[in-house]
């Protein structure tokens, strides 16, 4: 004995419930993304604080975290949240010894900047992900020469900035494609929000 409308009421319950399953899966460990991306960020800037035998590699850890972050803000936002760049760059504050909360600081104006471009690059290739990089660096480098500057009480050479300027823009699309290459192999935070 159908009830009229029962019909039609069991199917669209059955959908609902299919589609609260579906997104329990999805969600089932946010914070395993956070703690991955936050991992994967630390230990790259490890490797780049080794003793390599290049004149530049003293600017490799800022530009490595700062490449990721911005890749990681750009593209996979659920796995990077403020908070995580905020550890990042307290992270990288403690690994290179510079003034301390200068890295916190560009670290979160690159997670800004990566979001407020983030709506115009995300379904771009890497060619406009890079000009976003130039850009943002672009921003970041004055500020940080700025801020070392005022810290020091005279004028800093700008020639470290300058060539972590140009670090930053050499390698990224290096980051970029290792990072795209880790979750597709993994398939752990593929899709980005």
């Amino acid at each position: 004995s159908l009830i009229w409308g029962e019909k039609d009421y069991l199917p669209r319950q059955q959908a609902r419930k299919t589609m609260a399953e579906g997104k329990d899966q999805s969600q089932q460990l946010p914070w395993l993304k956070i703690v991955t991306a936050i991992g994967v960020i630390w230990l790259s800037i490890l490797i780049s604080i080794a003793p390599w035998p290049f004149a530049i590699s003293a600017l490799a850890p800022t530009a490595v975290a700062h490449c990721m972050v911005f890749q990681l803000s750009l593209r996979h936002a659920n796995s990077l949240p403020p908070i995580a760049c905020f550890m990042v760059g307290l992270f990288l504050d403690l690994t290179t010894a510079t003034i301390f909360g200068l890295g916190v600081l560009t670290c979160m104006l690159v997670h800004l900047i990566a979001a407020t471009q983030r709506q115009f690059l995300k379904s771009r290739g890497l060619i406009h992900s890079w000009v976003g990089v130039v850009v943002t660096t672009l921003f970041i480098a004055p500020i940080s020469w700025i801020i070392a500057s005022l810290y020091n009480f005279s004028f800093q050479p700008w020639m470290p900035t300058l060539a972590e300027f140009t670090l930053t823009i050499a390698i990224y699309p290096l980051i970029a494609f290792a990072i795209e290459f880790v979750l597709a192999v993994f398939k752990f935070g593929v899709k980005s929000s």
